[in-house]
């Protein structure tokens, strides 16, 4: 099974279920995964699924909150089990009612537009996650909510753009990545080695040669 590697991807809030069913689902779906057993896990979850559906289809009071959380919480899980195509289902499912809910500006919103650009980046979808990357770079309170890791998603956006052959966009990312470090951090480095190989992919030598 696939560990945690997606920054941010657990910055969940908690949850106001309308009783103890769904709390009591995801608690015990939680319990499984930590204990490795990974079939009850996804059981119990898909349960949670099904059960906040019906209450966000019933209209009761915060079952659009609760069906988004478990969506999102169930493309996580996907995610880690590298079934990144059924997991970029959920994240789709839940993003439109995070934006209903909270706006462009909503932090579970935007945890899970970043969940789905890296998802996407994982599954080689390099198109589809540049999109999302662009999106959150220009959102400022994306930005701002990054704080000290934002030269990650820097990189990670550049790495996509470079791979759709956007290279003046790479660049850019790039770019703005480096200018968020100095010289001591190991990805520093990294980052400037992205930016290298990129000049030379495109023969720009002299930018290249500036970067050794």
């Amino acid at each position: 099974m696939k560990r945690v590697i997606i920054i941010v991807i657990l910055s969940l809030v908690g949850i106001n279920s309308k009783g103890q069913d769904l709390q009591v689902l995801l608690d015990s779906s939680t319990y499984y995964w930590n204990s490795e057993k990974y079939k009850e896990a996804f059981n119990l979850l898909t349960q949670a699924v099904t059960e906040s559906k019906k209450q966000y289809e019933a209209g009761i009071a915060n079952s659009a909150s609760n069906y988004a959380y478990i969506l999102n919480q169930m493309g996580v899980r996907l995610y880690m089990a590298e079934n990144y195509e059924t997991a970029e289902s959920y994240y789709n499912a839940a993003i439109p009612i995070y934006k209903t809910i909270q706006g462009e500006g909503g932090a579970d919103y935007l945890v899970c537009v970043n969940n789905l650009a890296v998802c996407y980046n994982d599954h080689g979808l390099y198109n589809e996650s540049l999109n999302y990357y662009a999106y959150l770079l220009s959102n400022q309170v994306f930005l701002e909510s990054q704080g000290a890791s934002l030269y990650q998603t820097y990189n990670t956006a550049g790495i996509c753009a470079y791979q759709t052959d956007n290279y003046e966009l790479a660049k850019e990312f790039y770019k703005k990545g480096i200018d968020l470090l100095n010289e001591n951090f190991e990805d520093y480095w990294v980052l400037t080695e992205n930016l290298l190989v990129l000049e030379n992919s495109v023969a720009n030598y002299a930018e290249a040669y500036k970067l050794l």
